[in-house]
Formats: C-alpha cells, structure tokens, sequence
C-alpha cells in the first residue's frame, strides 16, 4: 500500500519573514509598551538565552503580563485582525509549497510555537480548512483568559509529542518537515525528509526560500551562519569597544560620562557592523533611525543598570559586566526588528 504524503511546516521563520509573537505584542500593545516590556523581562530573557530559564515559561509570563484577564472573544477578535494586517509577513514561495503539497493530494500541518489563536485565521485566509494548526494553547476560565498556556510550549520535542497523537499509526505516512531553528530540530530529525531552511539565504532574499540543508533521519545537521552568531562577533568586538573605552575615560570623568562616551564610540561600530554583516542589509535613513531609537533605549538601560550595580556595591570597574549581560540580549531583540523589518 501506497504510503500517504504528510508535509509539517513550522510557522516562525519558515512560513513568515518575522517572529509573530514579537509582531503580535506590537500590534496588540504597540511598539513603545513592547520595547519598554522587553526591557522590563530582560533578566529573564539573560537566563533564556543562557538556557538557565525555560523558553516556554518566559513566554507565558510575557503572554500573561498583557493578556491575564482578557475575555477570550476579545482575544480571538484581535487575533483575527492581527492575522487580516498581517499577511505581507507571510512568504509567497513558503505559501506555494503548501498549494503544490496541498494540490498533491497530501496532507499538511502547521506545527507552531506561537499561540494557535492568530496562526490558524491566517492559514485559513489562503487554505482555509483544508490544513491543520498546532501551536501552543491558551488557559481560558470563565471565557477569560488566566495568562497560563494549557498545553506545553509547541517547541521542540513537543512539536514531535503533538503531532504523535494526531497520526498514531506512523508507519502508514511518508513525512516532510520545514523548519528554520533548533526549536524545529526534533521535528526535522523525526520526519523522512527534515529541511533546514538556510537563515543566511534567507535574510539576503526572503523570496529565494528553497535553498535548504537536507538531512537523513541519522544525519546531524546545524545552523550556521545565523545572525545571532554574527550578532554575538559584532557584540563582542562593540562591547570590548565600549569597554576598553569606558575604563579610559574613567581617569578624566565619573563613571556616568564615562559610559556615555563609550556608548557613542560603540554605537558608531555597531551600526555599520550589524547592517553589513550581521543583518546584511542596506544602511538607510529609516534603518539608522530605528537602530538610533533601539539604542537609544538600550542606554537608558544600560545606565540605569550600571547605577544600580554600582549601589549594590560593584566597583566601577566591574559594574559594566553585570550591565552587558543584562542589556545585550535585548538590544539584539531591538536592532533585529528594526534592521530586518
């Protein structure tokens, strides 16, 4: 008997040109409350990208700082808009790929991190129920949204737990999975044919979506060139930059001038480095802008944080390590969105 054709296809990344849940937040709370959310979670999202903290429970506490106690109809309204405004996120080529999988007679799936309340209304503006949506489930008490996930973050070995239990008899099914990250590794190792969509090509061209690296169910794979391993050189290099700087305006003025000089000699580095080489865009007056405006909240982080060490009782010297690790994940987080939107 003919194997039947079952095609999984991550959401973030691989469907979309941007993450949704960061694009949501902006839409729902808008870009100053989110950048200022951002900065507020920072120590969180340090542990996070550490992997001292769960990805699944700093989402929630973000999910639930914003929409704890929000009827469930308001929600899924604002879903439904978000998905409606929304569309240009979506890849055209990505699209036709589940037109062909689709027309082929195969079945498809959408397995997402992401809350499935706005992925499954924007499918559904193309497909409409002709696919399913996995993402992660919201908590709803009393038609009121509790700022709790029901299920487990979609991420990972979740992603191969969800879909289990909608195709118990795997062995009748030949699959072929997309995804774009480590959170889609699993996924991609589980299916017959895993495609990692290649992020570099992917940034250069969001419509050249084709160039992948394949891999056997036994093959190890990895994401290489990812921006956030450019991000981390460019980081490094801007902030021994700001550093080394920092310590030498320390003979000639207070701490406070100190780091503002440094900042600015940094800053310079850092623009031209992240649109070059990190996010290999062009530089721009609207890509300035919004790289100034990131920064400019970063600063205001950074100082406050400095100050903050310094009271507990860091020295001068060592105050700005403390600082680093909390200010540069989500500078990263900022310059992303505004260099690559």
């Amino acid at each position: 008997m003919a194997l039947k054709q079952l095609y999984l296809y991550d959401f973030d990344g691989t469907l979309t040109s941007k993450d949704s849940l960061l694009a949501f937040l902006m839409f729902a709370k808008g870009k100053v409350f989110t950048l200022l959310l951002l900065a507020f979670y920072s120590p969180l999202l340090v542990l996070m990208v550490l992997g001292l903290y769960s990805n699944g429970k700093a989402k929630e506490r973000i999910f639930s700082h914003c929409f704890r106690g929000m009827l469930l109809r308001d929600f899924d309204s604002l879903c439904e808009q978000f998905a409606k405004s929304h569309i240009s996120i979506l890849k055209t080529n990505m699209l036709k790929d589940v037109e062909r999988a689709l027309d082929e007679g195969g079945s498809v799936i959408v397995v997402s991190a992401s809350i499935r309340n706005w992925v499954s209304p924007m499918m559904e503006t193309f497909f409409g129920k002709s696919l399913k949506v996995v993402g992660t489930e919201i908590e709803v008490a009393d038609g009121r949204l509790t700022g709790r996930f029901s299920t487990p973050n979609c991420h990972g070995k979740e992603k191969v737990n969800r879909i289990k239990a909608l195709i118990p008899n795997r062995q009748d099914y030949h699959i072929v999975a997309y995804g774009d990250s480590r959170g889609d590794r699993e996924m991609l190792a589980w299916a017959d044919e895993g495609h990692l969509i290649n992020e570099e090509l992917r940034m250069k061209n969001e419509e050249s979506n084709h160039a992948i690296f394949s891999h056997s169910k036994d093959s190890t794979f990895s994401i290489l060139h990812s921006s956030f391993i450019r991000f981390g050189i460019v980081g490094v290099t801007a902030v021994a930059i700001q550093y080394l700087v920092y310590l030498l305006m320390l003979h000639f003025s207070p701490p406070g001038i100190a780091n503002t000089v440094a900042y600015v000699v940094s800053f310079i580095f850092n623009f031209f480095a992240s649109t070059y080489f990190t996010f290999r865009v062009k530089a721009n007056a609207r890509r300035g802008a919004g790289f100034a405006f990131s920064h400019l909240i970063n600063y205001f982080l950074q100082m406050g944080s400095l100050y903050l060490f310094l009271w507990m009782g860091i020295g001068e010297k060592w105050a700005p390590i403390p600082m680093f690790c909390v200010c540069v994940p989500v500078n990263y987080l900022l310059v992303r969105y505004f260099l690559t939107r």
